[in-house]
């Protein structure tokens, strides 16, 4: 990770921030855009509803797939490993959310402007000034064209002016200094010179030779040395080289403390004396700053306000309201499969299975429909019909190890040990060198107390892990003799 990336915590540069906000993350609780979830669209595919509806307004198929996205995304990102129907349900309660959302905008007669629009793009086009960068926000964005962008755009605008209508509702104001602290920003560029941590081999300097050498940078640009030639040829900031040390625009709590305060401190122009952090020496040019009471701020100041005013309803009561709005609303979940997987949480067994049982009417080659209607039958204690449904299942998956030892929990669990043990014989032939899927089928025939197949499958799971031990011993000999060779390639080279 470069050096500067610790040092802005991770800050975009201000403008292409302002704009990313107002479009991604500013709208994080209300739509969804699909922010890199282009892989997701392409192999997933589209859902088709009708999902649910809210207050008697379906929920746009559109809308739904947006809320998929995102909600894949989201756990995609944390590696979490979720099964579809539980993504699926988490999606349906961010898509009613954003229906709320949507029925309140057009109930409260909120819009966005055409002017509005225009000025937002006019923005962005100013932003991501070249076609690399306009293709990268389409990317980041989801939009496969300025068109599309531009529907997201007027979405952003609707839903900033619907938060600023419930903040006023609300009470909620925006002090002078909020304003100042989060949009005050300064355009600067810098020089680096790091210090290395001590006892390491890491590149840089020790304490004493950075000092020395960031202040006879300092004298050479006393003297009148171009800032930006010797930032090119000095800085150690892999970020700034052949940049001249640039750094963008920002805002406070963007840098880390110290060249924070060195670089609001410095007039427009101005050059630091050295500043120490923990990366090292910085040399703070100062190229232009907008302050409170610029003409710039001053212009935008109603627009800045407006912004926080989003922020500070959204991060603090538009949980709270989207829950009062839901408590009063009529929310009918259409899609039998998702009605089921709710029905199956409140532990209503008997309605659940009905759902399911519609639902794979509606999608009979869907796997984990069976798989859960299995377990809904087992709680309702209907071995019988569970049974008959995973044979079923077999029927359409017959060499589908999940279906296989779902189906012979199910005999397992009617004490029936002559089926049970057919359909574990045969799982076991088929399971090849998987390990884990050896020791579930043993685990299914201890739950048959069926203890002398438990014991064979035992034998089988003992030789395939000392087969895979010798395997890898000798692939890591293999591996040792392949660097030996390689490096006395290079001594005799030498």
């Amino acid at each position: 990770m470069g050096t500067m990336t610790g040092i802005r915590k991770g800050a975009k540069r201000y403008l292409k921030g302002i704009v990313l906000v107002l479009i991604v993350a500013l709208l994080a609780g209300g739509f969804y855009l699909g922010i890199g979830n282009r892989q997701y669209q392409s192999s997933q595919g589209l859902y088709k509803g009708p999902s649910a509806s809210v207050n008697g307004v379906k929920i746009k198929d559109e809308d739904f797939n947006r809320a998929l996205n995102q909600t894949r995304n989201e756990f995609y990102q944390y590696g979490a490993a979720l099964s579809e129907e539980l993504i699926h349900s988490f999606a349906l309660e961010n898509a009613i959310n954003n229906q709320i959302m949507l029925n309140a905008q057009k109930d409260m007669k909120i819009a966005a402007s055409n002017a509005e629009v225009n000025a937002f793009m006019d923005q962005m086009h100013k932003a991501y000034d070249t076609e690399e960068e306009w293709s990268m926000l389409l990317y980041q964005t989801g939009a496969g064209s300025e068109r599309e962008l531009r529907g997201m755009v007027r979405e952003s605008i609707v839903y900033l002016n619907l938060l600023n209508t419930l903040a006023k509702e609300k009470g909620l104001t925006v002090e002078e200094q909020e304003i100042i602290d989060a949009y005050q920003s300064v355009d600067a560029s810098h020089i680096l010179i790091r210090v290395k941590a001590a006892g390491t081999d890491e590149e840089g300097h020790t304490e004493a030779e950075a000092r020395q050498l960031a202040n006879e940078i300092y004298e050479q640009l006393k003297a009148g040395a171009d800032f930006v030639a010797l930032a090119n040829e000095k800085t150690e900031d892999p970020s700034g080289q052949g940049k001249g040390g640039a750094l963008g625009t920002f805002v406070r709590g963007q840098m880390v403390p110290e060249f924070e305060e060195a670089a609001f401190a410095l007039p427009a122009g101005e050059i630091s004396e050295p500043v120490k952090t923990t990366f090292g020496y910085h040399i703070i040019k100062v190229n232009n700053r907008v302050d409170p009471e610029s003409e710039e701020f001053q212009s935008k100041k109603a627009d800045y306000e407006k912004n926080l005013l989003a922020q500070k309803f959204e991060g603090e009561h538009l949980n709270t309201w989207i829950e009062e709005q839901r408590s009063q609303a009529t929310i009918d979940i259409l899609d039998p499969a998702f009605r089921a997987f709710r029905l199956k949480g409140e532990e209503k067994w008997p309605e659940a299975a009905l759902a399911y049982e519609k639902a794979i009417k509606n999608d009979k080659d869907n796997q984990g429909l069976y798989l859960s209607l299995k377990e809904v039958y087992v709680r309702d204690n209907r071995l019988a019909d569970a049974a008959k449904l995973m044979e079923t299942a077999r029927k359409k998956w017959p060499e589908n190890t999940a279906v296989l030892t779902t189906l012979a929990d199910v005999y397992a669990l009617q004490k029936d040990t002559a089926k049970t043990g057919e359909v574990l014989a045969y799982t076991s032939s088929i399971a090849g060198d998987d390990v884990a899927m050896h020791q579930e089928i043993k685990a299914l025939y201890e739950k048959a107390e069926m203890t002398a197949e438990a014991a064979e499958e035992q034998i089988i799971i003992e030789t395939l892990a000392a087969q895979q031990a010798t395997e890898q011993t000798g692939a890591d000999i293999t591996g040792d003799i392949s660097a030996d060779e390689t490096s006395t390639g290079s001594e005799g080279g030498n």
